[in-house]
């Protein structure tokens, strides 16, 4: 196994785990009234570091050898992670901003789905090894 791999496989998992983090922290932190919103801004972007720096590695993986890119459904949902990760951030700078009722829907709907996304990714990815 190749290093470029396992720390793709790292940091994908971290990025997984983060954004449930994220995910989580404003549904527990709005029940204690506590102030979330910093931790789930450093959890947001702690998820994107994390997903793009995994997706990096295994885009420098296949450059050094030669390989396709995104030619299986793994790598087409580890891009739409990432993806929705970069979305995600503008649309909660503009609540932050502004009360944009429909950009609020868009964050939390979006929101909602990228863990579920990311739990795919790790699923398919892990599938390959079996």
């Amino acid at each position: 196994m190749s290093v470029y791999l396992m720390l793709h496989i790292s940091l994908i998992s971290m990025a997984v785990l983060s954004s449930l983090m994220t995910v989580l922290i404003p549904l527990i932190g709005k029940r204690l009234k506590s102030r979330w919103i910093p931790f789930h801004k450093l959890t947001a972007a702690l998820t994107f570091v994390f997903a793009s720096s995994g997706i990096g590695m295994m885009v420098t993986s296949k450059i050094v050898n030669h390989y396709e890119h995104f030619q299986t459904l793994h790598a087409v949902l580890g891009l739409i992670f990432l993806i929705q990760i970069s979305l995600n951030a503008p649309f909660g700078l503009l609540i932050s901003k502004k009360q944009l009722k429909p950009v609020r829907l868009l964050h939390r709907i979006n929101g909602f789905l990228t863990p579920a996304v990311g739990i795919a990714v790790l699923v398919l990815g892990y599938l390959k090894f079996l």
